[in-house]
């Protein structure tokens, strides 16, 4: 497990290795959680459920297009990811990652956060967080907000592009550098089209109220201990050799094509 020190610092290798690990909840599972785990309330804005306790889940939290009001108190966790959701509240957690995309009325509070991502949330509040120096300055600059606008705004003209470079570069380069600029058409359109729909889903709320937010000291601490909390577990490793196996395939694919086409 190691960190540089400074203004940038490296992922953990030890967390990063539990990425695949993820429980992922919604309307159609959260009740099943709820009982299990022996969660408070109904999930209405009067009685929220309370999650306090994620024993025997994975580390990495992974909510999609939940409705129910939420409240995540007094955790240690890894990731905590948030897609097209409403009516969370994060309060008093020790999160690694807290990435948030196309939300909105969200209250993060008094929690300690290395890695921090904001991205088309509107009408929410964040205040007296500590985040990493690299994360609050990306907070309050707007950077991820303004990457994903950037992205989404040129939909059509970024693969557009690409592909008339990739057709050029065939007549011009060779085959080899059009398929690398083919690649980058797909994943330029990807992430446009990824990004343009959760910039619709909050389309015109109000701004999030940001304040009182402070620099993480021991950002180095906060990494032990979610760590100690999930040195138990095994990661996922099909996934990730599936992953390995699938992007060596295409690798050797390209190099047996190359003497094939004389690029």
């Amino acid at each position: 497990m190691e960190s540089n020190k400074g203004w940038n610092i490296e992922y953990s290798d030890f967390l990063r290795k539990l990425r695949f690990n993820k429980t992922v909840i919604k309307n159609s599972n959260i009740f099943y959680l709820k009982k299990e785990l022996n969660w408070e309330g109904k999930g209405t804005a009067k009685d929220p459920i309370i999650i306090d306790n994620i024993e025997g889940l994975d580390p990495n939290l992974v909510f999609k297009k939940l409705d129910l009001h939420i409240i995540l108190r007094n955790l240690k966790v890894c990731l905590v990811y948030c897609e097209k959701t409403q009516n969370i509240t994060i309060e008093n957690c020790k999160i690694y990652e807290l990435d948030i995309q196309g939300c909105y009325n969200l209250t993060i509070h008094s929690n300690k956060i290395v890695f921090f991502k904001l991205i088309y949330t509107r009408a929410s509040v964040i205040e007296e967080n500590e985040l990493f120096s690299q994360s609050l300055a990306r907070l309050h600059s707007g950077f991820s907000d303004k990457f994903a606008k950037f992205l989404s705004s040129n939909f059509l003209y970024l693969p557009i592009i690409f592909i008339t470079v990739a057709i050029l570069s065939t007549f011009w380069i060779g085959w080899a550098i059009s398929v690398w600029f083919l690649v980058l058409t797909t994943f330029s359109f990807y992430l446009s089209y990824h990004f343009r729909r959760k910039q619709k889903y909050t389309e015109g709320m109000a701004e999030n109220i940001v304040i009182k937010n402070q620099e993480l000291k021991d950002y180095l601490e906060i990494e032990k201990q979610i760590t100690a909390e999930f040195q138990g577990i095994r990661p996922r490793r099909v996934i990730q050799i599936v992953l390995i196996i699938t992007s060596g395939s295409i690798g050797l694919l390209v190099v047996f094509l190359i003497p094939i086409f004389n690029l």
